[in-house]
Order: C-alpha cells, then sequence, then structure tokens
C-alpha cells in the first residue's frame, strides 16, 4: 500500500556530538507524509537527543514508546513516562494527537477522508487491517501510514483476534472538510456543521 512501512524497516541516522547521541528514523518521509513529519529516535543512555531549542512556527507532539529520562520544557526538567497526556490534553494548540483503541473484531471509526488535514497513523499493539479506498492491508505493532489531504480515498481500521491499538496524528485545519461515504455525511470543521449530501436528481438547481 502506498503511504505504509513498517519502523523496522526504515534506517537509522546517527547524531553525536558531546553529550547529543541518539538515532534519529524519518518515518514521516518513508511514508510519504506531505505537511507532517514523524521520526522515532532512540537516545542512548545518559545522552540527549537535541541542543535545548524553540521553535518560532512549528508545534511538537512526543510520544514516549519506553524508558525512562529527562524532558527539558520551559526551562525546567520533567520526567516523561510512556504514554503521556496527549494532544491538547498535552498542551497542543494546532494539531492533534490520539491513543486509539479497537477491540477485537469490531471497526473502528466510519470510513471517511479529508480535503485539507492530512493525517498519520503508528501502530502500537494487536493486529488487524487498515482499508484505504479499495485496497486493504494487514497491520501489527510497528506499521506506520500515511493520508495526505485531498485524496478522495476513504480510510478505515478493522481489529483482529487481538483487538488494535494506534496513534492518530492530525493537522487539525480549521478549513478541513471530512466526507462519511457510508452515510454521505459531511463535516465542515471551520463552522462546527455536519450535513449529509443528498443525490444530485434531489437538487431542484436553486441554492
Amino acid at each position: 500500500m502506498r503511504g505504509m512501512a513498517h519502523w523496522d524497516d526504515v534506517a537509522a541516522k546517527r547524531r553525536d556530538a558531546g553529550d547529543i547521541g541518539a538515532g534519529w528514523s524519518n518515518l514521516g518521509e518513508a511514508i510519504g507524509s506531505v505537511t507532517a513529519g514523524l521520526r522515532l529516535i532512540r537516545i542512548d543512555p545518559g545522552k540527549r537527543s537535541t541542543p535545548v531549542h524553540v521553535h518560532g512556527a512549528e508545534e511538537e507532539i512526543f510520544f514516549i514508546l519506553g524508558g525512562r529520562g529527562l524532558l527539558w520544557q520551559g526551562g525546567a526538567a520533567r520526567l516523561p513516562r510512556p504514554r503521556p497526556p496527549l494532544g491538547r490534553t498535552a498542551g497542543a494548540k494546532r494539531t492533534g494527537l490520539n491513543h486509539v483503541t479497537i477491540a477485537a473484531g469490531a471497526e473502528g471509526w466510519p470510513p471517511h477522508c479529508h480535503s485539507a488535514e492530512e493525517e498519520i497513523f503508528a501502530v502500537l499493539g494487536g493486529d488487524g487491517s487498515f482499508r484505504l479506498g479499495d485496497e486493504e492491508q494487514p497491520v501489527r505493532r510497528g506499521h506506520l501510514i500515511s493520508c495526505p489531504a485531498g485524496t478522495g480515498a476513504a480510510h478505515s481500521w478493522r481489529a483482529g483476534t487481538k483487538g488494535l491499538t494506534y496513534l492518530a496524528y492530525g493537522t487539525r485545519e480549521p478549513n478541513d472538510i471530512a466526507y462519511y461515504p457510508r452515510s454521505r455525511k459531511i463535516s465542515l470543521r471551520g463552522i462546527g456543521v455536519i450535513g449529509r449530501i443528498e443525490p444530485a436528481d434531489y437538487w431542484d438547481g436553486e441554492a
């Protein structure tokens, strides 16, 4: 499936300088993400991933997969743990990150596509399948999927016998339109309106 990869297959590039020591895997590039980035960072014991820094416009969200360490943020050191608060709970303003669990054999969110929002998914556990348009692929821990905006291809998840857990990252574009082909519903995020598209022969030509 285009836009899909497994993190074990993405090579890491080393960053070593003084107290900096980490391997960086550019997962976003591997899955063809357009407006968002995703990196897997493995930090060496006792080392740092980067120098202390700030961004002028970019927002970042971090999810701890394992291990222990310190996060330096806002002039203070904090102790992050696996599965910290996500998205808005963690202070994100312009992007979102959700931790999603689907029961064994169940389907997740109904098939849908976005006009402006790009989404990136990372499977954390269990098994199941991901459907994009007419194509469906099995997934397991480590699979990564990018769904750029404006493709018109609806996507959805179905859990296998072990259930399915994944992270869902979205750019939360205020002008996004989400379309649900099963119900013919559309969601206009910017104005908070949800409606249903009627078949063309129901329209009388007047606004």
